[in-house]
């Protein structure tokens, strides 16, 4: 018996590449579908809590000095902030990292 898990996914996919059986086959892409369908509603019904959980009503009068003051909010320090950028050394152009952000 294999309780690898890496070693059990290894011998599950050298098991379906073998299999000739059209039934077989369909049962697994089946329990698959399942499985995905079953992942998916779990993230959604996570993320739906997360949004209940974030989402607040915004008062009508607040003025950006009273949500720095509430918030305790501190700007970074621009000489600190870029030797990390220095650091970083990040050749690529700006437009292509925002572009990978989806």
């Amino acid at each position: 018996m294999v309780t690898n898990i890496e070693s059990r996914k290894v011998e599950l996919i050298a098991f379906i590449a073998l299999l000739q059986q059209e039934e077989a086959i369909s049962a697994i892409e089946k329990t698959v579908q399942e499985v995905k369908s079953t992942k998916k509603q779990k993230q959604q019904i996570v993320s739906e809590a997360e949004v209940q959980y974030f989402k607040r009503p915004i008062r009508e009068n607040v003025t950006v000095e009273e949500l720095i003051q509430e918030q305790n909010w501190q700007p970074i320090d621009e000489n600190k902030m870029d030797a990390i950028a220095k650091r970083l050394n990040i050749q690529e152009p700006i437009e292509l990292l925002l572009s990978q952000l989806n």
